[in-house]
């Protein structure tokens, strides 16, 4: 039993030890090869996501003040149940502003689409505007949190269905009343022992958006 309790520690130290930061920057101008700031990927759909290992975190660069990017992103990787791959916004000095994902005239209807992939975190992006249901879609998916959002949506802030051990928390989901697409702050349909915690979800007495 000590034995495989240390085989059990030092796989999970592997995992931790062996977990990168990749980085995404409009603004960038280097390599696009997505290793460090100077050379972040330019959008995200330059994303190797044969690079991305569990543990792996992608920071997106909000500038020093915001950065808007007219964007989207289908996941390509999975985490494992102990090291997720996160996305999230940068930390470092000068790229730890605001990052706002704009959907207004964007052929894709959703900001992010996890299908099939599993154990990934999704935080701290503002997003607005995405014209289908869903400006986080989750679909066929285990142990993914998608947190600390903030979301103007039109319809479904947050859709997810089919998925297990989910967790959706800390978000604020705002709609506005005339839409004939249903004001769901999260729509959620055929799932298992989801969590839903302490989001905040509006909709707003007006016809169109602030």
């Amino acid at each position: 039993m000590y034995k495989r309790f240390l085989i059990l520690i030092f796989f999970t130290l592997a995992f931790r030890l062996n977990a990168g930061n990749f980085y995404i920057d409009k603004n960038a101008s280097g390599s696009d090869n997505g290793s460090s700031w100077s050379d972040a990927w330019e959008n995200f759909q330059n994303i190797n996501w044969d690079s991305i290992k569990p543990g792996d975190t992608i920071f997106v660069s909000g500038g020093t003040d915001s950065v808007i990017y007219t964007d989207f992103m289908e996941i390509g990787a999975s985490g494992v149940e102990s090291n997720l791959v996160t996305i999230t916004k940068g930390i470092d000095p000068g790229h730890n502003g605001r990052v706002i994902i704009e959907g207004l005239n964007n052929e894709k209807t959703t900001a992010f689409h996890i299908e099939d992939k599993n154990f990934l975190k999704i935080s701290n992006f503002e997003i607005r505007r995405f014209t289908g249901g869903g400006s986080i879609r989750v679909e066929n998916s285990i142990g993914s949190v998608i947190e600390k959002n903030k979301i103007l949506g039109y319809g479904s802030c947050v859709k997810i269905y089919n998925s297990f051990n989910c967790i959706i928390r800390e978000n604020v989901l705002t709609t506005h009343e005339n839409t004939p697409t249903q004001t769901d702050g999260i729509y959620a349909s055929q799932n298992t022992d989801n969590v839903y915690e302490n989001n905040n979800i509006i909709i707003l007495n007006q016809d169109s958006y602030p």
